[in-house]
């Protein structure tokens, strides 16, 4: 089984992604193996996907010191698409 959700913004609104991601864990139960998420500002498109949890694959990355949510948040985001997958 697998999950897709996403949200479409007109303006750039921060507490879009927050809300993108309450709605995505929800379906994490469709899909464990691995998650992925396209989102774009209107003009260029930004891919981050993983092995794992929506947790594990969005969470901070202690080995590389980064937050995935917040520098999707920094990129201003007009939609967002996510899937989680199970083969």
């Amino acid at each position: 089984m697998c999950a897709i959700f996403g949200m479409m913004i007109k303006e750039p609104d921060p507490s879009m992604v927050g809300k993108f991601f309450n709605g995505f864990a929800h379906l994490q139960h469709r899909g464990q193996e691995s998650a992925g998420v396209a989102y774009s500002d209107g003009e260029d498109v930004w891919i981050h996907k993983g092995m794992g949890l929506i947790q594990s694959v969005f969470g901070r990355d202690l080995t590389k010191k980064e937050n995935v949510i917040e520098e999707i948040i920094n990129k201003k985001p007009l939609m967002i698409i996510g899937q989680t997958r199970y083969s």
